[in-house]
């Protein structure tokens, strides 16, 4: 999601831009075909993926750091490091400034204080064989309006953006339902103020959650030591 936005952006800020190098990979990865002069008969949004998947790693590193988590809090003084590691580790300024609609800006206000959410669906494990279902013809469409979508305008962000496989991140458990998923791929890099404000209640409420949770827990940990202590002294009387 996060290199989907970064990729989607139109601006470019140096040379050193990790985007210049994400279309140099593309370019490599997806060639135009000679013939009819696009790209989309050698296109594969797995592709795409795998352009830009070195710098997802590096972004999944800080992401699910505990030390980095707790330093792109907001409410953390050393807040302004994690911006910069994460500058230095895939080369685009980001920024706090609600003008920005930086992604990153958006995920260290709404989830870098919040425990991982749980996938949408699990799977059962792989079996050693069998054979894989053909590609449907709805699958095949979708893939196709994204080649010509990837040669026409080259948005190649917002291709990925709107991918099943990042859906999961985008249509978190805890944000309300939209009908429409361009709505949701907004939100994922909003850091306006009215968000901020919407951001500040949800963390108060999961707070007073959390402070619930661990009253029931000391609550039961307390009536099962009282109930030990009940039953030593009755056999001690035995």
């Amino acid at each position: 999601m996060i290199c989907g936005h970064i990729w989607n952006s139109p601006s470019r800020s140096e040379e050193t831009d990790i985007r210049h190098i994400w279309e140099a990979r593309a370019l490599i990865l997806i060639p135009p075909d000679e013939e009819v002069g696009f790209a989309y008969l050698n296109y594969s949004t797995s592709k795409l993926f795998a352009a830009v998947y070195p710098q997802a790693v590096e972004i999944a590193i800080l992401l699910a750091s505990p030390y980095w988590r707790r330093a792109a809090d907001q409410r953390h003084p050393g807040r302004d490091r994690f911006f910069e590691e994460m500058s230095r580790r895939i080369t685009y300024p980001y920024s706090d400034d609600p003008a920005a609609s930086d992604a990153i800006a958006h995920w260290s206000d709404a989830f870098a204080w919040r425990p991982p959410s749980r996938p949408m669906r699990t799977h059962s494990p792989a079996r050693s064989t069998g054979i894989v279902p053909p590609a449907s013809e709805t699958q095949l469409k979708r893939d196709l309006n994204s080649g010509f979508h990837f040669a026409s305008k080259r948005r190649v962000g917002s291709t990925l953006l709107r991918h099943n496989h990042i859906r999961p991140v985008i249509a978190r458990e805890w944000n309300r339902k939209y009908e429409r998923i361009d709505e949701a791929i907004e939100r994922t890099r909003r850091f306006d103020a009215a968000f901020r404000v919407e951001t500040a209640l949800e963390r108060a409420e999961f707070g007073h959650y959390l402070l619930a949770l661990r009253t029931a827990h000391e609550e039961s940990q307390k009536g099962r030591r009282e109930g030990v202590d009940a039953e030593l002294e009755t056999a001690f009387h035995l």
